[in-house]
């Protein structure tokens, strides 16, 4: 499955209350990029996302992948965390910058982190490292911002693979 799991779609839009227009248009733009789903992840705010997987699933038969999620500061970091369907929730580093040794408290727990995103510069190299070390899923995201950026950057994945990742660090 090709995913783009960081998408910050009301900013993207500038709609505060999807509708069935918006979301006619959302899967458009998903299905032009290639891909099978997205991520929506407000800030703080699961609620976005969980409207716009409702109208997917109710008006248009679930044509793509939604999954609810937000992203929240976390220390000096962000934290994605991912709703999965299998009702586990799967947490990443958003646009880590550099990670060096001592790695804060708030990374704990996590089960990826992007080593490539399309707002950030991200020293993949550190960031390859932290990954190796704690056995994480090595993301690459959008950070969409725009509909134009969706898709920008995105994951071959199942979601499979996230509810187990999700699963095993319960």
């Amino acid at each position: 499955m090709k995913l783009d799991l960081h998408v910050h779609l009301q900013e993207a839009t500038n709609v505060a209350i999807p509708d069935a227009r918006l979301v006619r248009k959302l899967i458009d733009v998903v299905k032009s990029r290639g891909l099978d789903g997205i991520a929506v992840t407000e800030h703080s705010d699961t609620s976005y996302g969980y409207r716009i997987k409702e109208i997917v699933d109710r008006e248009f038969h679930g044509e793509i992948i939604v999954i609810p999620g937000q992203e929240k500061p976390c220390g000096p970091h962000h934290i994605v965390e991912l709703h999965l369907p299998c009702g586990c929730i799967f947490r990443f580093v958003a646009h880590p910058g550099r990670l060096l040794p001592p790695y804060p408290e708030a990374l704990d727990g996590i089960q990826g982190v992007e080593v490539q995103n399309g707002s950030w510069v991200v020293d993949e190299e550190s960031v390859r490292r932290f990954a190796e070390e704690r056995g994480l899923i090595l993301l690459c995201n959008s950070d969409a911002h725009t509909l134009t950026d969706i898709g920008r950057h995105q994951n071959v994945i199942d979601l499979s693979t996230l509810c187990t990742a999700a699963h095993g660090s319960s």
